[in-house]
């Protein structure tokens, strides 16, 4: 029986220094961005998802795809985005300096690849007013904050991996 406790004790205090060990080791969100977020817009069918990392790091991706199908020809054209860079948080206010972005468009006529072609695009920086509810599930995004061409996007927390 005594053994028995022993071996508990000795996995419960192996799972509370993991736990510690985790925190300093990974560290904390040190703002409230710091994680994977998705927002679909319905009305273009178009998918982003964000990824804000501690180190102010960041990337975007924005995927669409279309789908036509007929008689003849099955066709989907896949255009995704990939931004890459930093960002600098001022108040509610994000910066994000865009390092890399990547445009992909990749078609499959008939279940076969016929095009596949990825170019870069200029940089840029943007400026965005962002916002979370209380339990940092939701984010609000003002895009191009500042200019005459703003539009919002409202993202959801993503809890995996």
């Amino acid at each position: 029986m005594k053994t028995n406790h022993t071996f508990i004790a000795i996995v419960f205090t192996l799972l509370i220094c993991c736990g510690f060990s985790s925190c300093i080791f990974f560290g904390r969100a040190d703002n409230e961005l710091v994680g994977r977020w998705a927002c679909t817009d319905y009305e273009t069918s178009v998918y982003y998802e964000a990824h804000f990392e501690n180190s102010h790091k960041y990337y975007i991706t924005k995927q669409h795809v279309d789908v036509f199908k007929s008689e003849d020809e099955n066709r989907i054209t896949h255009n995704i985005y990939e931004y890459y860079g930093k960002y600098e948080i001022s108040d509610e206010i994000v910066t994000l300096h865009y390092t890399k972005i990547e445009h992909k468009y990749v078609v499959y006529l008939n279940h076969e690849k016929v095009v596949d072609n990825t170019i870069s695009l200029p940089v840029y920086d943007e400026k965005a007013k962002y916002e979370t509810d209380e339990k940092c599930t939701y984010l609000t995004l003002v895009r191009n904050f500042g200019t005459d061409s703003t539009y919002t996007q409202e993202y959801h927390k993503l809890y995996y991996k």
